[in-house]
């Protein structure tokens, strides 16, 4: 099957070309570009060649033959299985077969890439490392043709720096990261190698410290995520389970005396605890956990602060503020998070409504 006219069409709007463009790179009518997209005509062979070279692809892949496909994905299908189970030297062979088959396909490049890496991770090779630096350099220039969401120019510049690390080459691999540092993503990968490679912990502890904060407040959504799902499944001892691992996770980050943003995050996450020992029945435990919850809240209301400094292992300069939906304050947050419980509600704010009245409660909280 032949899906040429369809295949012109998607590589032309894939380069953003028009297709007074696209005849004006090959030398031929307007006419001529519109006749090939809409079927009434087929270009000659030379012109199927030189567009396939033009758009970075192979011939066949502009023709569109379904058994192209197949053999591609089966190929790959070969080498990631090789590399599963670590036949290295297997998978290089077939992988430089199928470069030399198919040596404009993207995916091949790229799974390519990937298997003479971990090669060149797992025998120190590095002739290996240097050939996946090769092949991720390729990947980067047909990434057009990628439909893999999880796949993009960021992944790709992180493995290539990945690959100078590996190589040794570590003022190379920081620098890359630094420049592919979308957002701070990189931020721990590159105090680590600082760290590790080039022992200068003063510049790392920086970088380290940013990617700590970000690193806690994905735990916090995470595991708030685990237990929303577990609850929804009624399997009330793991969403109990991942919440009270997070506590003791995040309580490791506590100096002791000093009130910090974690007072309010574990006000929340015991909130929650209480919330699905209440789905449980099991209202003694609720009590418990909302009573650790209304001494976390108060203690971060009396003196709130949303700032990080008062964290153990941060040396950041810059500074962080935490935002969050739980409440204006960590009170609030508290009902808040129970009136959205509608089953557990009533049996919740009643209990709540005696801890706040609770003199023994408050003078505990405010000491």
């Amino acid at each position: 099957m032949i899906n040429l006219s369809t295949n012109i069409r998607a590589f032309r709007k894939e380069r953003k070309l028009t297709q007074e463009q696209l005849a004006e790179v090959l030398g031929v009518t307007l006419g001529a570009v519109s006749k090939w997209e809409l079927g009434a005509s087929i270009p000659d062979l030379t012109l199927i060649i030189e567009m396939a070279d033009f758009f970075e692809t192979s011939v066949d892949s502009l023709l569109g033959y379904t058994w192209y496909s197949g053999s591609i994905n089966q190929t790959i299908e070969q080498i990631r299985h090789l590399r599963n189970e670590k036949r290295f030297d297997e998978a290089s062979i077939e992988a430089e077969k199928a470069l030399q088959k198919h040596p404009n396909n993207f995916d091949i490049a790229y799974q390519s890439a990937i298997q003479y890496m971990l090669k060149g991770v797992e025998y120190s090779c590095q002739k290996a490392s240097r050939r996946a630096l090769e092949l991720f350099e390729r990947a980067l220039e047909l990434i057009g043709q990628n439909k893999d969401k999880s796949i993009n120019e960021w992944t790709l510049k992180n493995h290539i720096a990945d690959v100078y690390v590996f190589l040794g080459k570590y003022e190379e691999a920081i620098e890359r990261m630094k420049d592919n540092n979308i957002e701070g993503l990189n931020n721990g990968h590159i105090g680590f190698t600082i760290a590790t490679a080039l022992h200068q912990p003063e510049d790392a502890l920086g970088y380290l410290s940013d990617a700590l904060i970000d690193h806690v407040m994905r735990i916090f959504r995470l595991v708030t995520g685990y237990a929303n799902a577990y609850s929804e499944m009624k399997d009330y001892d793991s969403a109990m389970k991942i919440l009270l691992w997070s506590r003791d996770l995040l309580n490791g980050l506590s100096l002791p005396g000093i009130n910090s943003y974690l007072d309010k995050a574990d006000a929340q996450l015991l909130t929650a605890c209480a919330v699905v020992a209440a789905q449980d029945q099991a209202m003694d435990q609720a009590r418990h956990y909302l009573m650790q919850a209304v001494r976390a809240a108060r203690r971060f209301d009396a003196q709130p602060d949303y700032g990080f400094s008062g964290i153990r292992f941060y040396h950041s300069s810059k500074p962080h503020t935490a935002f969050d939906s739980f409440g204006k304050t960590a009170m609030d947050g508290i009902h808040r998070m129970i009136s959205e419980h509608e089953a557990e509600k009533d049996s919740l704010l009643e209990i709540m409504d005696d801890l706040t009245n609770n003199k023994a409660i408050i003078k505990e909280s405010s000491s």
